[in-house]
């Protein structure tokens, strides 16, 4: 198999024997070796195959960022009610709960399960956030447009959250 290349204004060939070549400019084509040696793909059916596994795994990313948000949410409305039942202070517009900046972090509150949780999701979000960097570090047009594509319809999906604040009654 051989492949066309640029060098110094000369056109020159390259030449592999069954392997697909880890090119350093923008190109297309189906032959790539995907994420490590064994993901390989040779034909169009894999290519397409492997371009679907990459877009499902950025809009997983955009899922899993939407869920680790939500579980932040939720756990703040628990303690912020837990807060509002037993302990509250005077701000400009009414009485808020003692959360956020002015709470004392203890061991307590690092060792719950929810901040385990939370932990273990940031620790997949920063895998497959690495995974996606190097897969579109191919520079495979076509692999980079599924990772945006699956980034996007994945923040289309679940970004819409970032948008709704929580607020008081008096502070709209």
């Amino acid at each position: 198999m051989t492949a066309d290349y640029i060098h110094n204004g000369q056109l020159g060939r390259l030449h592999y024997n069954g392997a697909c070549p880890m090119l350093m400019v923008f190109h297309g084509g189906s032959c790539e070796r995907i994420f490590w040696h064994g993901w390989i793909v040779n034909d169009v059916i894999e290519f397409v195959f492997s371009a679907l596994a990459l877009f499902v795994l950025a809009f997983s990313y955009e899922a899993l960022k939407f869920f680790s948000q939500q579980l932040v949410k939720k756990n703040e409305m628990k303690e912020a009610h837990g807060a509002k039942m037993s302990t509250t202070i005077k701000s400009n517009c009414s009485e808020a709960p003692l959360t956020g900046p002015n709470r004392i972090v203890n061991w307590r509150t690092i060792n719950t399960s929810v901040h385990m949780v939370q932990t273990l999701l940031y620790a997949a979000q920063g895998t497959i956030s690495y995974v996606l960097m190097l897969v579109f570090m191919n520079f495979n047009y076509w692999i980079c447009l599924a990772v945006i594509s699956g980034l996007s319809l994945g923040f289309f999906a679940f970004g819409w959250t970032r948008r709704i604040h929580f607020f008081n009654e008096c502070c709209n």
